[in-house]
C-alpha cells in the first residue's frame, strides 16, 4: 500500500508554515497529492451582530479565509497541483470527515 493522498490541515499559524516542507518532502518522495485543508468557525460578537446581519458576517469570515487559503503555501503547494478545501464547522469534525473519504470521494 502507498500514500496517494496526504491531508495538511492548517490554521495559518507559524506551526503550519514549519511544517509544510516536511509535507512537501513526503509527498515528494510518495507521490502523492497533498489537500489543503482550512477549518472555518464562524462566530460574532453580539456587537458585530448588531451592526450586520449574522449570515453577512459568516459570509465576510468564509470569503477571508478563502482568500487565505487561496494564497496560503502558494509556493510549496502551488494551486495546480493542491487541492484547497474550506469546511465550516468544528475542526475536529471536519479533519476526521474529510480524512475518512478515499481519493475517489467514497467513505471508508
Amino acid at each position: 500500500m502507498t500514500i496517494q493522498n496526504i491531508l495538511f490541515p492548517e490554521d495559518f499559524s507559524p506551526s503550519c508554515v514549519g511544517m509544510a516542507p516536511f509535507v512537501k518532502r513526503a509527498a515528494s518522495v510518495t507521490s502523492a497529492k497533498v489537500t489543503l485543508l482550512h477549518v472555518v468557525e464562524v462566530s460574532a460578537s453580539g456587537f458585530e451582530t448588531y451592526v450586520r446581519p449574522f449570515p453577512e458576517v459568516e459570509d465576510n469570515c468564509k470569503s477571508v479565509a478563502r482568500e487565505k487559503l487561496n494564497s496560503f503555501l502558494d509556493r510549496e503547494f502551488p494551486a495546480a497541483g493542491c487541492i484547497r478545501l474550506l469546511w465550516e464547522g468544528d475542526a475536529a469534525t471536519a479533519i476526521a470527515k474529510v480524512a475518512s473519504v478515499d481519493s475517489s470521494g467514497v467513505s471508508r
